[in-house]
């Protein structure tokens, strides 16, 4: 069994961003956890994955996962494949200090029109009060996708594609980048 991968970014007032992929029932579940300088947890995302048996699963079905040095960052680079979609994520930290964010970078090859495509996270852990919270900001969606929520909630959405009008080819690459600071 793979080891957890993960990257870890620090954020203002000695707080640290990270995520981790943990190999779990064939493919690579995913937390976002934001820690205080003493390692409690204040805020916590897990990826929404119901079953290895969803054609159309709330996030990635990443069986295969390297950390890689590119450009002399380190990134996670992971494939997985769901009934007859081919999915990629690469993941990376940007930027530093307060800046510094993790940045998701997805892709799906469908052969058939998708009932829905995105990255979905339930919240685990909620920020008391006067602690900070993690946020989405979507970046990047291919035309046929909608932002349509972006705000921290069960689920978080990011973001969903609609369907594909039918005079368009079924086999079409879907790409949707986002981060979490």
């Amino acid at each position: 069994m793979p080891a957890p991968l993960s990257l870890t970014v620090r954020r203002p007032a000695n707080h640290f961003l990270c995520v981790v992929f943990e190999f779990i029932s064939g493919r690579f579940e995913q937390t976002i956890t934001l820690r205080s300088g003493d390692g409690e947890t204040v805020h916590q995302w897990r990826d929404a994955f119901a079953s290895e048996n969803e054609d159309w699963p709330g996030s990635p079905p990443i069986q295969q996962l390297s950390l890689e040095s590119i450009r002399g960052a380190m990134t996670l680079l992971g494939v997985g494949q769901a009934g007859k979609s081919h999915w990629s994520v690469s993941v990376e930290t940007v930027g530093d200090g307060d800046d510094a964010v993790l940045r998701f970078d997805v892709a799906c090859r469908t052969s058939q029109v998708p009932e829905w495509l995105g990255s979905r996270y339930y919240e685990l852990v909620a920020p008391s009060v006067g602690h900070p919270a993690m946020k989405l900001h979507g970046d990047r969606v291919t035309p046929e996708a909608i932002l349509v929520e972006l705000a921290i909630a069960l689920p978080v959405q990011v973001p969903p594609l609609q369907k594909m009008p039918p005079n368009k080819p079924l086999a079409k690459t879907h790409r949707w980048c986002y981060r979490v600071s």
